[in-house]
């Protein structure tokens, strides 16, 4: 398995990232602005796996806090979204 350090902290909530490998999570459960995921829904899977465009859009990063209080399990990247 590939882990990665991310700067928005995943690695705080004890959450697996990894590149992606599944297929994509509904965008339905995506808030999503110019890029960046800045929302993500209370009843969206745990098991999240970011899609590399939304609304026809590319997803270049995930805004701060997205995932705080989610519950989530794993969250898998696209190659879109840069990781530092």
């Amino acid at each position: 398995m590939l882990m990665f350090i991310v700067p928005f902290g995943f690695e705080d909530f004890g959450l697996d990232v990894e590149p992606m490998s599944d297929a994509p999570t509904d965008e339905e459960h995506f808030e999503f602005e110019h890029g960046v995921i800045t929302g993500y829904s209370d009843d969206g899977p745990k098991d999240v796996v970011i899609p590399s465009k939304i609304d026809g859009h590319r997803v270049t990063e995930i805004g701060n806090n997205t995932f705080y209080h989610k519950g989530l399990s794993s969250v898998q990247l696209p190659d879109s979204v840069e990781v530092n």
